[in-house]
């Protein structure tokens, strides 16, 4: 079967349906934006089969529409059309164009959470997913468009597989955003130690750049190779997002070139010019890929871009054929409403209008919600339920979120950018600054505060994801949770204690896990086929959790540990912020649910493609 799973094929089905292209001259006028919620609709039986039966058909007509358009623009000007691979929201906004600009992936997350590879030829209104992709992350073509390349987190590497199909193979380990030589070579960024070069066939990789620490930069992100394989770009990323720069690395001096400052995620075009991201829109300017050196003015080229500012990363990708694929912002971008929901999944709205929530969090004494608001700019506020007042709480340069409440809901701990993640409290009543809590080299989120106040437990990203305690007020050294080299994340300490519910990788979905915060009497695993997110209720005798769109409880023994088997309550879709925080909340009595429930829109198309844009491209260039 094509389809990895029916999910993967009813979601095919419903983007076909709405994927008729909209073309037009580069001239014409935008097509409009359609804003209006739509409740999702659940069809069963002969019904799904009947439906199935229409979408099919609409699909067809729609791939013969999308073939026409593609073939004709050939040889003329610009043409653009639009299409939709993966939910709005639901992933990262990565994606890539194929050399020749016939095929762009997407990693598109089904209702279990699964994320997986999908392409789509622009010749034709079919998804298929790529088999032996799940998990993937920064899908990549190789030069040739034989092969995509992705990443599975930071401990299991790069890993590849044939465009066509095939068994994926292990490139290598610890390794994150990457991109091709043109000689077949990869290159990619480690954690904290720059940007290396591999064979595609695997083999010792040798390193390239190295972190200046002097000038505080976090990480070199999205190496990409250039023409003749003289050098490479990539992102020097720090903050504040002005301090940010694409650079350029000379493989014969080995030494590194500033291109533009102030800037993320270079990409080269073939036209002749270095394309970035910069607030929310690509910018361009003249690049001699021989010289290693930009020339005359930067231009804006394109808008209401995708992006992620917090990880350097465009949501665009430009074809060596002059074909351009981007995400709009203004429809990839979800706002969220924000509701209460019982054990069957009955709503009542907590704010009378949705918004870019995200991360809320009950305080102890059930006075207040903390949450993340994600627009402009990740910040953390307040919302005091029995007045109906939203207040800002931070006002960081840089992102600031996952809002974690003290037991006297008298502070906040959150997670504080300065590039690097740490953690930083706050009072709620404003008496005093946020001061530091923990920071280290690392990316750390916290995701526990012990019952008695007194022990923290994070998410450190050292080299791989692990859990580690340590004592808030900074008595002795962090300690890591357990030894085991598979990544771990968002441990919760359980109402007495006694035990550390947490989030671990496995050869398939991750799982959630029990185990005791002495570390003794091993470890027990809670979810079935898949979980993560865990929250503690019912004084400790329930744990909750995730597994795509479904929550999840099951019974604890506080005393012993053992587990229950695993209770669908409801599905519901939802949104999550960043890796290693978690989505949503639970009341302590297990009845009440605190949800970000994205306003969904199954008719936007976010993705638009632009045949012969290097004409355009041109034409705002002045050239």
């Amino acid at each position: 079967d094509r389809f990895a799973s029916a999910a993967l094929f009813g979601a095919a089905l419903q983007s076909a349906a709405g994927a008729t292209p909209s073309a037009q001259s580069v001239s014409g006028r935008r097509s409009s934006v359609a804003t209006s919620p739509q409740a999702r609709v659940r069809v069963t039986g002969w019904g799904a089969i009947a439906l199935a039966g229409a979408l099919f058909l609409i699909a067809v007509g729609a791939g013969w529409v999308m073939r026409s358009v593609y073939d004709r623009a050939a040889p003329g000007g610009p043409v653009r059309f639009t299409f939709a691979l993966a939910t709005p929201g639901s992933a990262r906004v990565y994606l890539d164009i194929s050399p020749d600009g016939r095929q762009i992936i997407q990693v598109a997350s089904d209702s279990n959470g699964v994320n997986r590879v999908v392409m789509r030829e622009l010749g034709s209104t079919e998804l298929v997913p790529i088999p032996g992709t799940e998990g993937a992350d920064s899908p990549t073509f190789s030069p040739d468009g034989a092969w995509i390349t992705f990443t599975t987190g930071a401990t299991d590497g790069l890993k590849k597989v044939p465009a066509k199909g095939g068994p994926r193979t292990d490139v290598t380990d610890s390794a994150g955003a990457h991109g091709w030589m043109p000689d077949g070579d990869i290159v990619f960024s480690r954690p904290d130690r720059g940007i290396w070069r591999i064979s595609s066939t695997g083999g010792t990789a040798t390193q390239l750049t190295a972190l200046d620490t002097a000038r505080k930069e976090f990480q070199h992100l999205y190496p990409q190779g250039l023409p003749g394989n003289r050098g490479i770009i990539y992102t020097s990323y720090a903050t504040p997002l002005s301090r940010a720069r694409i650079e350029a690395y000379d493989f014969s001096s080995r030494k590194k070139k500033v291109l533009v400052e102030g800037a993320v995620f270079g990409r080269y075009s073939a036209s002749g010019h270095l394309l970035y991201m910069r607030d929310g829109a690509i910018f361009a300017i003249a690049f001699d890929p021989k010289a290693l050196k930009v020339s005359g003015n930067a231009f804006p080229v394109q808008d209401d871009v995708a992006w992620e500012p917090t990880s350097a990363l465009g949501g665009f990708a430009v074809a060596t054929n002059g074909t351009l694929a981007y995400i709009r912002r203004s429809q990839w971008e979800q706002e969220r409403r924000l509701v209460w929901a019982d054990r069957s999944g009955v709503e009542t709205p907590v704010l009378p209008r949705p918004g870019a929530y995200a991360e809320p969090r009950l305080s102890p004494d059930g006075r207040w919600i903390a949450l993340t608001i994600t627009e402009p700019k990740r910040d953390v506020w307040l919302y005091e339920i029995s007045r109906g007042i939203l207040t800002r709480l931070t006002r960081a340069n840089a992102a600031a979120f996952n809002p974690l409440w003290t037991p006297d809901s008298r502070s906040i701990l959150y997670t504080h950018e300065d590039p690097v993640y740490d953690v930083h409290r706050i009072p709620i009543d404003g008496s005093s600054a946020n001061q530091p809590v923990l920071v280290t080299p690392w990316d750390k989120i916290a995701s526990s505060i012990s019952p008695d106040g007194r022990m923290l437990a994070y998410t450190q990203n050292q080299s791989g994801l692990a859990v580690y305690t340590a004592p808030l007020d900074g008595s002795a050294r962090p300690r890591r949770f357990t030894s085991s080299s598979v990544a771990q994340e968002r441990a919760v300490f359980s109402p007495s204690g006694r035990w550390l519910a947490f989030e671990e990788e496995s050869d398939g979905p991750d799982n959630v896990y029990l185990a005791a915060v002495d570390g003794s009497g091993g470890r027990r695993q809670v979810s079935l086929d898949g979980g993560g997110q865990p929250k503690w209720t019912r004084g400790g005798r329930e744990i909750i959790y995730r597994r795509g769109d479904a929550i999840f409880a099951v019974a604890v023994d506080p005393a012993s540990g053992e587990v229950g088997r695993p209770v669908e309550l409801f599905r519901k879709p939802l949104y999550s912020l960043d890796w290693a925080s978690t989505g949503y909340d639970v009341t302590p009595d297990g009845n009440g649910f605190l949800l970000p429930v994205p306003v969904l829109r199954p008719e936007t198309q976010p993705i638009v493609v632009v045949l012969n844009w290097f004409g355009e491209l041109a034409t705002k260039g002045g050239q």
